[in-house]
């Protein structure tokens, strides 16, 4: 039986496409009975290179059970791990009063009864202040804030091939994280990583024309896809420390029957809603679909069984091939048809093929934490204990609220105790009762004692509610802006860096894993066959041939446990940067960069506002994209001129041989035509350049700049002619633009010179004219100078020629003499 194989065709770029094009396949395969079926029509398909091969039926047989030897493998530490995720995920969603249930999972107090939990059970035991919830969405907002940063390197840095396919996986990583949204996918591990404690990340390419759209040609389009799976969706060994240690990881996922089917056509007469019929995974799949509905306790909706098929993917390495389950002969095969590892993949109980698949290509198995094995703590494993301590307080301070009103007891022949019951208890009223003979009316009516609660009891609740979680989870205020306890914004700012130091751990745990995923997009990018295109406006179109990807590249994750700051903290610093550049060069430099002019467009939230230059710098990058790829075209000025030149001198040719004198100046003109017509450029550039202001030409000048020294810019320059042409055409470009921007350049004034005698001048004014100068000078040092030489002058009037008299310095001989302290006493003679 020929399984389907899929193999992809050429598909046609769009380069004006608003969001990152997806690379279209044509399907090929040989389906019994389905010829038409092409994958990803009709709902997502996971693409593969590697058709599925045909296995014999002793093989398929071998191969379901290994299978069930990866599901029944550390069946106890497995249930463990199930029931401790499953309880993590209720208590998330506030389901917090579980009561353990024979044979595994959790149920509420009353579920046995008629009507339910809620009817059954006092209502206030249902009750549940959920600090557990409140630290999650702490931790998963501080960990998603920013995206980390993924950069990729040569394997070799002096093989050609390594260093092109890092340059193109850095420009296609800005693909995969559009097509990917990796902040929501940075807070789904996160979410694992407090819940769960183990992340599992699966990236391969998925065709899906219902989501991605078609091709002209009708055929689904695809993007390398990376989703994010807890512990109750993979199944991994439990002793393994190390990914490289697991010899297979098993993933399950819930389909409708319907969607099942559409997905593998060539077997769908014999999918069947269920599971896998391993009755070692059956509780995984009621945790899966119980934690997904959000039911109470463990109430599984009768249409979710009666609908859906667990779909099961299961790797194995080449080692499981020596199960001792395997002979001879299958294990030859097996290793013949799966070098490296493949992947085994059922419908329920149907088997639907298996392929050539390396797990190292697809899967990434992360931690929030270290730990031994994989059934380690999660981030909020320390706060369910503390959970379920602040429910059962709280509960005894609401029942003791509600159960301690005081009762009042009356004397049942001084009162009709009925008639009290129904009459109107008006604030003020008056009635009459019937006195007792010898008793007195203070006995007449006796009120219960009010019970005195545990007066520690508030104190301890607060604790519970605020200070243990907090410091056990690592949710401190000072992380999302709460009151830190200091008056200080330094104080505030260590102690938020501090808290964000706690997360460091499981941050550098998930920038770890999404290098790792981007890696594994990349592979699966170069299995394409055309050029990916995909436009972004910082910058501009992006197309990368699929064979530069196809280099040994590595990926390096970077080793500071710091958060990346947050979008206020980068507004802040541009900000400042753009408010300081009047009075610092340096500042005033960066400004000048057409980069530096979008990145500030992107961090300032100023929507309603242009950013000077930001329109002409993105027109500039449009233009270099169409001038790279084509060549300067000849100078239409320079062409007419030489017609104009070739006609003169037929026409004068023309009155020669007529005899018409021809003016002695005429030699000298031409003369002086052909001298102005060698300075002017042969070529200009294939896109125009505004010769008046109505364009800037420094923004559009600088941004030519930037590209003609960036790597693409220096790899044009030294690459093939076609390549060396575009550099000119850009070269050109930036020509036009920088002398045109030199000549509408504003005039600027001449700085006027003078000498003046300082020290008479009025402290502000000598204080401007220094600073005017380049001296700096503060005002009290230049007012207690005046005294000083007040002083002197009073003192010559009095004592002549014992103190010399200050002389008129001019700024021009105190820069010369290097005086930039102000006026100075001359020494005494």
């Amino acid at each position: 039986m020929n399984l389907p194989m899929a193999t992809n065709t050429v598909p046609v770029p769009d380069s004006q496409e608003s969001s990152p094009t997806n690379q279209q396949f044509t399907e090929q395969d040989t389906i019994p009975d389905t010829q038409d079926y092409v994958p990803g029509q009709y709902t997502a398909w996971d693409f593969s290179p590697n058709e599925f091969v045909e296995l014999t039926e002793d093989e398929k047989k071998v191969m379901h059970e290994l299978v069930i030897i990866a599901a029944r493998t550390n069946v106890a530490s497995r249930r463990f791990e199930v029931e401790q995720a499953w309880e993590a995920r209720l208590f998330e969603r506030s389901y917090q009063h579980l009561v353990p249930r024979r044979g595994g999972g959790w149920s509420l107090p009353g579920e046995g009864s008629k009507w339910g939990p809620l009817s059954t059970a006092d209502s206030s035991a249902l009750y549940s202040t959920n600090t557990y919830g409140r630290d999650k969405d702490i931790i998963v907002s501080a960990m998603s804030r920013e995206v980390p940063e993924i950069q990729f390197f040569p394997q070799d840095i002096d093989k050609i091939a390594d260093i092109r396919a890092a340059k193109a996986a850095n420009k296609y990583k800005r693909i995969y994280e559009k097509n990917n949204d990796l902040r929501a996918r940075l807070a789904e591990i996160a979410y694992y990583f407090y819940t769960d404690d183990r992340a599992l990340l699966y990236t391969r390419l998925v065709l899906d024309g219902q989501k991605f759209g078609f091709d002209e040609g009708g055929n689904p389009k695809g993007r390398e896809i990376t989703s994010i799976y807890g512990k109750l969706e993979g199944k991994v060994p439990m002793e393994a420390q190390y990914m490289k240690e697991m010899q297979f990881i098993q993933l399950y996922r819930e389909l409708d029957v319907a969607i099942a089917k559409c997905r593998y056509p060539w077997v769908a007469k014999d999918i069947r809603p269920g599971s896998c019929g391993i009755g070692e995974i059956e509780l995984d799949k009621i945790a899966r679909v119980n934690t997904k509905l959000a039911l109470l306790g463990s109430y599984v909706t009768g249409d979710a069984m009666m609908r859906e098929v667990t779909e099961q993917y299961s790797w194995f390495r080449p080692e499981m091939f020596y199960d001792e389950i395997v002979n001879d002969d299958i294990r030859a095969s097996f290793l013949q048809k799966f070098p490296t590892g493949c992947l085994v993949i059922y419908a329920g109980q149907t088997f639907v093929g298996a392929r050539a698949e390396s797990m190292d290509d697809h899967l990434v198995v992360a931690h929030g934490l270290p730990g031994i094995g994989q059934n380690r703590r999660a981030l909020g494993t320390n706060g369910i204990s503390l959970q379920k301590r602040l429910n059962a307080y709280l509960d005894i301070m609401d029942d003791f609220f509600k159960r301690t009103i005081p009762r009042r007891h009356y004397d049942s022949e001084a009162f009709d105790v009925a008639a009290l019951s129904n009459q109107n208890n008006t604030p003020g009223g008056s009635g009459p009762f019937q006195r007792q003979p010898g008793v007195p009316v203070d006995q007449l009516v006796f009120v219960e004692p009010t019970p005195q609660p545990q007066p520690s009891l508030p104190d301890f609740v607060q604790l519970f509610f605020n200070a243990f979680p907090e410091s056990l989870s690592g949710a401190l205020p000072s992380i999302f802006g709460g009151d830190t306890g200091t008056e200080t914004v330094g104080g505030a700012q260590i102690q938020r860096d501090t808290a964000l130091g706690r997360i460091g751990v499981p941050w550098a745990s998930a920038h770890a894993a999404f290098n790792e995923a981007a890696r594994q997009a990349v592979l699966a990018a170069a299995d394409r066959s055309q050029v990916i295109s995909a436009y972004d406006k910082d910058t501009g179109n992006i197309q990368i041939d699929p064979d530069d990807l196809r280099g040994s590249i590595v990926i390096y994750p970077e080793y500071d446990s710091a958060i990346p700051e947050s979008f206020r903290e980068r507004e802040t610093r541009y900000t400042e940067i753009v408010t300081l550049a009047p009075q610092n060069p340096f500042f005033a430099e960066l400004l000048k960069s057409t980069k530096n002019m979008r990145a500030i467009a992107q961090n300032i939230r100023m929507a309603d506002l242009t950013i000077p230059g930001e329109e002409s710098a993105e027109k500039a990058l449009g233009s270099i994209e169409i001038l790279k790829n084509t060549e300067p075209l000849p100078n239409p000025q320079l062409l007419q001129m030489q017609q104009q030149v070739d006609e003169a001198k037929i026409g004068m040719m023309t009155d020669q041989v007529m005899g018409v004198p021809i003016p002695p100046e005429a030699e000298g003109m031409f003369q002086q035509l052909e001298q102005a017509m060698k300075s002017m450029p042969q070529e200009v550039p294939s896109v125009a350049v505004a010769q008046d202001e109505s364009e800037n030409h420094a923004v559009e000048a600088q941004a030519a700049f930037e590209w003609l020294n960036s790597d693409e810019g220096v790899s044009f320059k030294g690459g093939i002619f076609e390549q060396q042409r575009g550099f000119q055409n850009v070269f050109l470009f930036w020509q036009s633009h920088a002398q045109l921007a030199k000549k509408f350049a504003p005039h600027q004034p001449t700085p006027l010179h003078f000498t003046a005698a300082v020290d008479k001048l009025p402290p502000d004014a000598e204080t401007q004219v220094l600073a005017n100068n380049g001296i700096t000078t503060a005002p009290p040092a230049i007012q207690q100078k005046q005294l000083t030489d007040t002083q002197h002058k009073i003192a010559q009037q009095v004592v002549p020629k014992t103190v010399p008299a200050a002389e008129n310095i001019t700024i021009t001989k105190m820069k010369r003499a290097g005086q930039n302290n102000g006026p100075q006493q001359p020494p005494p003679k």
